[in-house]
């Protein structure tokens, strides 16, 4: 009880040595003793991490013997307390063992305890890259702590979404939830917490180039934690501060990078330590020290892939990059950015891939080549080439020879059948290919997506595995081949090297060569069923079957070709996703509201249509470049869907306009939906690189459907369509409501 007292008065040497003098003791035979015991070890652990020695808490709570308390609610705190500290230690895959073992033993556990468990459980997905996942345990201990009114618990759980909502891309969610952490956390008046909401809002803002917004809560938490004395968030913040400077390209960045480095190895937090480095390799570039540059670099890689810091790691080479790309090495640049891109796609870290596109970007315009045209130039021939194969063996032949060239790789595999197996097997030199990598396989098949895996040494589940050893693999892609809901396989290669160079391109072509293969596949699986049917009914002839089963035959032959036509048909057409912003396209609009239409006059109920037209938007491409007027529409594209309700439906309806479709019950409830989504738009301008913004506008035309007017859809989307029209002819920025009056043509239809 007095070292809880100390603890709680700040006193935490003293908290130490008292909680020792009882944790020292051997363990007690006495079952109902044990919980004493082990709580004294956790409150040593506390007050020794509270003094700044984080091993020694962490030695304090490994050295417990396995057996003591096993099965306990007390032993499960211990363990999950455990991990908490590896947490604060970057070792990340320990503390995500310790926090499973000790959900395994958390029966008994009270519902303050769970909820701590999954606010934990959450952090450490967090920094091994699983974005969503993160999110999903912070939101369930969110709303155990908010059950339990635990104001402090539950100030914590949002300051940790503000950071898994910001690394989704989910803006206004990770602003309002960092606004209620600071708020909380001042009702509270716990400096500590306040501190953590500023630095999570500062990197909010900073992930959103909005470095004058940023500056502020970046002064608030470092006079917080000064006043706390709490060196290891001076470092954080020392590099929040150091990564504004650098993106401004401040003289006084390198300095600002040093500093943060020296405090975070002073109080013992390697992964800032790291990310400083990568800012310190930055800033050396800039300065013109290349050699100190690389060095820098070198020692951020090797920090973050000892610790197995993925997500960090992905950060530090997009920085390590810029600097590469600032030093003229411009192929070394490009490998690092292709390994975030990767990252970026599997965690799905918005802001992170956001800044690898505009690094990329950059790559692209001070390279002149024609990859990327080559490499459609060759998909093109491939999918001609699939096309014209009329035996699956031949085809599955050519998919493995293309595998290895379009991927670089030493080895190609081409799985087949429930459970897949390997039916072909190649290898660049030659020589027996063995066997793909089990886990690799099942992983891409249970998730039903690609696994990229550039370097081995730096993805913990894989670098683990036996078998993953004895090959020495360095580089590992499995793609399943995918028809409908229908796994028919999956292409894998891999490589005993780790060279990155075009990495990002081959996985890409790699993933459409598997479309392309499953289309194939397909298309001959019909056209085989149709030849059986073919000599079935030849056989039948043959045999003089009466005119009735060769009638019979014959339809079913008919049909199956019909069911060939289709497919083939099907493989024919877009894909319902417009490529550049995500949502539906043309296609996919015009079957939603035409379904909506039907639906409407079945039920009695309206709806609505928003026309959406980016103004000025050639001028906007002539002025910026087409790549900016791409940013601009995906921009644009993302207001919007921010701002619609869940049962609203968003297209691109061609070029720069954009349709809405709005199930509502009036037309004014729908032009204030409009009029919302205007102003969202025009409230937030496309920000440019070196911190400079573009101010967006869009017009929007309306029309409502009356399910009493005898009209079909697509006379309501004329309406709307002259609205627009009207809106542009009226100035623009605006919303119009379409009635009889703007036009007869339209109304009479």
């Amino acid at each position: 009880a007095d070292a809880r007292i100390s603890s709680l008065e700040g006193n935490h040497r003293r908290a130490a040595r008292l909680a020792s003098s009882l944790a020292d003791r051997p363990p007690p035979r006495d079952p109902t003793a044990v919980g004493e015991w082990l709580q004294a070890r956790l409150l040593h652990a506390q007050a020794l991490q509270q003094s700044s020695d984080l091993e020694g808490a962490i030695a304090v709570l490994q050295g417990i013997p396995e057996e003591v308390g096993a099965g306990t609610a007390a032993r499960a705190l211990t363990v999950a307390a455990l991990g908490r500290l590896l947490i604060h230690a970057g070792r990340y895959r320990e503390a995500e063992a310790a926090l499973a073992s000790a959900a395994e033993e958390r029966a008994g556990l009270a519902l303050l305890d769970r909820a701590r468990l999954a606010n934990n459980l959450g952090a450490v997905r967090y920094n091994v890259g699983s974005r969503a996942t993160a999110v999903e345990a912070w939101e369930t201990a969110l709303t155990l702590f908010t059950r339990l009114g635990s104001a402090v618990e539950r100030v914590r759980v949002l300051v940790n979404l503000c950071l898994g909502y910001k690394e989704l891309g989910r803006w206004k969610r990770a602003e309002e939830a960092g606004d209620a952490a600071l708020a909380g956390a001042r009702e509270l008046g716990d400096r500590g917490l306040a501190c953590l909401a500023h630095e999570n809002l500062a990197a909010l803002a900073i992930a959103r180039h909005r470095w004058e917004e940023a500056l502020p809560h970046v002064a608030a938490a470092e006079a917080l934690a000064r006043a706390l004395e709490a060196e290891g968030e001076l470092a954080e913040i020392g590099r929040l501060r150091a990564e504004i400077a650098a993106a401004r390209e401040e003289p006084e960045a390198l300095e600002l990078a040093r500093e943060a480095r020296r405090l975070a190895e002073r109080n013992a937090r390697p992964t800032e330590a790291a990310l400083a480095d990568a800012l310190v390799a930055l800033g050396l570039a800039r300065s013109g020290d290349e050699a100190g540059a690389r060095r820098a670099a070198d020692r951020a890689q090797a920090a973050l892939v000892d610790a197995g810091a993925t997500a960090e790691l992905a950060h530090a080479r997009l920085w390590i990059a810029r600097a590469f790309l600032t030093l003229g090495r411009i192929d070394a640049a490009r490998e690092l950015v292709s390994s975030v891109r990767v990252h970026a796609a599997e965690t799905t870290d918005v802001p992170l891939r956001e800044e690898a596109e505009a690094l990329v970007a950059e790559l692209q315009a001070q390279d002149a080549s024609q990859e990327a045209w080559r490499a459609l130039d060759r998909l093109v021939e491939l999918a001609v080439e699939f096309g014209e194969e009329d035996a699956i063996p031949s085809l599955l032949d050519r998919v493995i020879d293309a595998a290895l060239e379009v991927s670089g790789a030493d080895r190609a595999f081409l799985l087949l059948g429930e459970p897949p197996a390997v039916v072909l097997a190649r290898s660049r030199d030659g020589s027996p290919a063995g066997s793909p990598s089990s886990a690799t396989v099942r992983r891409a098949l249970s998730d039903r997506r690609p696994v990229t895996v550039l370097d081995v040494r730096e993805d913990g589940e894989l670098r683990d595995r036996d078998s993953v050893r004895e090959m020495a693999l360095r580089r590992v892609l499995c793609v399943p081949m995918l028809h409908r809901d229908e796994v028919l396989g999956a292409i894998y290669v891999d490589s005993r090297t780790a060279d990155d160079t075009g990495a990002w391109a081959a996985a890409q072509l790699t993933r459409a060569l598997a479309a392309l293969a499953a289309m194939a596949l397909t298309r001959l699986r019909y056209f085989e069923a149709a030849l059986v049917q073919a000599r079935r009914a030849s056989q039948l002839e043959e045999r003089r079957r009466s005119e009735k089963e060769l009638t019979a035959l014959a339809e079913e032959l008919r049909e199956k070709n019909l069911q060939l036509e289709r497919l083939n048909r099907r493989l024919k057409r877009a894909v319902t996703t417009d490529p550049l912003t995500g949502i539906g396209n043309r296609r996919h609009m015009m079957q939603t509201i035409e379904a909506t239409h039907y639906e409407s006059a079945a039920m009695g109920s309206g709806y609505g249509l928003l026309v959406i037209d980016v103004d000025h938007f050639k001028q906007f491409n002539d002025r910026h470049g087409h790549q900016v007027g791409d940013r601009a529409l995906v921009h644009v594209t993302r207001t919007i869907l921010d701002n619609l309700r869940s049962s609203d439906h968003v297209f691109r309806y061609g070029g720069e306009e954009l349709v809405v479709l709005a199930p509502t019950g009036d037309s004014a409830d729908l032009a204030q939906l409009a009029e919302r989504l205007r102003a969202a738009v025009e409230q937030h301008p496309l920000h440019l690189d070196a911190g400079s913004a573009a101010r967006v506008t869009v017009s929007i035309g309306v029309a409502w459907h009356d399910p009493d007017e005898a009209v079909t859809w697509d006379e309501v989307l004329r309406r709307a369509d002259h609205a627009l029209y009207a809106a542009k002819e009226a100035g623009r920025d605006r919303v119009v409501v379409w009635h009889p009056g703007l036009g007869s043509d339209v109304g009479a239809a």
